[in-house]
């Protein structure tokens, strides 16, 4: 299951973290603290500038990054696919807006087990690393994907 690939980071892509973008994620979850909307608030707070939400670094998402390396060879059923958990673990204080952060993404795991309901399942585990300008590492996103064997029954 696991290939040559497994394990190595692909292509680098910037995932810039802009101040609009950090109200508007804040503002759909309907985040009540205003450090998150407001540069005056975030500076009352003693924070040197609007922090990002604790998932926003799934917004990245969206900057189209390049697949692991690897992960194009799995042949994945979408049909089929369950997203089983999302992780974000922050190596510091949250990156600013203003910040222009590079991610690279890389497949950390595969594996199968059987499912209590709905045959094999495959998860597909990948990982971006996010660095900030000066080359630190300041955010890891983990992603699970189950693939189910079948349709999923409902017990009972």
């Amino acid at each position: 299951m696991a290939s040559e690939e497994q394990g190595q980071f692909g292509e680098p892509f910037v995932f810039p973290v802009e101040l609009g973008k950090i109200r508007e994620f804040a503002k759909s979850l309907k985040a009540e603290s205003s450090v998150w909307l407001s540069e005056d608030a975030a500076a009352d707070a003693g924070l040197s500038g609007v922090p990002m939400p604790p998932t926003f670094p799934i917004a990245a998402a969206h900057w189209d990054p390049p697949p692991a390396p690897g992960r194009g060879g799995l042949d994945l059923d979408l049909r089929f696919i369950l997203h089983g958990e999302q992780e974000f673990i922050f190596h510091g204080p949250p990156p600013a807006a203003g910040a222009k952060l590079t991610g690279r993404q890389r497949l950390a795991d595969v594996y199968e087990k059987e499912g209590k309901r709905g045959g094999s399942m495959k998860f597909v585990i990948t990982e971006t690393v996010f660095a900030d300008e000066s080359g630190r590492d300041v955010i890891t996103s983990r992603s699970t994907l189950i693939q189910t064997g079948q349709v999923v029954k409902k017990e009972g």
